[in-house]
């Protein structure tokens, strides 16, 4: 909702930011609040959208219509749809053994300083996991119509709404095969494959590089909420005050499109599952969360006060930039750096470059119009 936000005043005020942020987010609204702007849109472009209660989880009361705003006050005595998310339905979404996927992104913030007093953005140490979860629909794709609006199974990625079904295929270990569930290695090869057969222009990397973008764009669209997080926990206080006395793991939930491999992002959750009912699911987040610690452990020191403690991570907070850095170029963590520099794990140097200044610009902008919301 905060990207909603950002959006409507980018396209006022920053063309060049909407501009970026456009084909990243679905076209989006909130419920009850936007109910005239959702008939306008819909009367005009005659979409599907999908509806998503703000009070949910795990895939729970999604709707697909066509008419939401209808749908909603037909269920609005329901107290998981007081509030909802209504967006539009992406259509023409790349398919994985001609099913609908997604992929389920780990990214790791460790420190939001007050820009105003750090540099911009550098005062913001943000990661993003090379591990991933490929979560796939148990039956095939079909564009959405009122005879399969109601088809869970064909349309949301969600592991709990597609696991319990007759064709779920649970993944074996060490073997992709035709499981419903996958990971990251097999999305390389996957997508070099396609690009390589549909003439793109593009590879794995390149489309990596795009969700970090995706993913700058929506962590720096509530840089302001999630500073008053690490405030509120105690990231910001007294011997604390680089603001890395906590950090928070959040799962991004991103599809593409067919056509050119646009990342979409889907949802952002700040309480992903650890839960793990595979040995997939065991191999990933054991990864996450070791790599997690790893990072934020670099930082840690036995001290006597917290004086002299304040004083080692004052003297030392260059050193210990750099130690991330370089635990990420070697391989030591699975985390690639989107903030504040992009440092990516590649055998190929060419795809290991930083941020452009058109980038950067874009991102500072961004952080300018967050500070403007509340």
């Amino acid at each position: 909702m905060r990207i909603l936000k950002l959006s409507e005043g980018a396209r006022q005020t920053t063309p060049n930011v909407n501009d970026h942020l456009k084909p990243f987010f679905p076209k989006s609204f909130v419920y009850p609040r936007d109910s005239a702007q959702i008939l306008a849109y819909k009367d005009t472009v005659k979409p599907y959208f999908i509806v998503k209660p703000a009070k949910s989880c795990e895939g729970k009361g999604i709707l697909l219509c066509k008419n939401p705003v209808e749908r909603l006050e037909s269920v609005e005595k329901s107290p998981l749809y007081g509030n909802c998310l209504v967006q539009e339905y992406v259509e023409n979404p790349l398919l994985i053994d001609g099913k609908k996927f997604d992929l389920r992104l780990y990214v790791l913030l460790t420190r939001v300083a007050d820009s105003s007093k750090s540099g911009g953005l550098e005062g913001i140490r943000l990661f993003m996991h090379q591990e991933c979860l490929v979560r796939i629909c148990a039956d095939p794709y079909h564009s959405p119509t009122p005879s399969n609006e109601h088809d869970s199974t064909v349309h949301l990625s969600n592991y709990a709404v597609n696991k319990k079904t007759a064709n779920f295929v649970a993944p074996s270990e060490g073997e992709h095969n035709d499981s419903n569930k996958r990971d990251s290695a097999f999305m390389k090869p996957f997508i070099d494959a396609y690009c390589a057969e549909k003439g793109i222009p593009h590879r794995w990397d390149t489309v990596w590089r795009r969700i970090g973008e995706a993913v700058v764009l929506a962590v720096l669209s509530g840089v302001n909420v999630l500073r008053r997080e690490f405030v509120g926990a105690g990231a910001a206080h007294g011997h604390r005050a680089d603001c890395s006395g906590c950090f928070e793991l959040m799962g991004f939930d991103v599809m593409f499109t067919a056509n050119t491999l646009q990342p979409i992002v889907l949802e952002i959750n700040h309480s992903p599952s650890l839960f793990c009912e595979t040995e997939t699911d065991f191999r990933i987040k054991q990864k996450v969360v070791s790599d997690a610690l790893s990072l934020v452990g670099c930082r840690l020191r036995k001290c006597k006060t917290p004086k002299e403690y304040s004083e080692w991570m004052t003297k030392h907070a260059a050193s210990l930039n750099k130690a991330e850095d370089d635990m990420i170029r070697t391989g030591l963590v699975g985390f690639d750096q989107l903030l504040p520099h992009y440092i990516h794990q590649t055998h190929d140097a060419s795809f290991d470059v930083d941020w452009s200044e058109n980038d950067r610009s874009v991102y500072e902008a961004v952080v300018a119009l967050a500070q403007q919301l509340r």
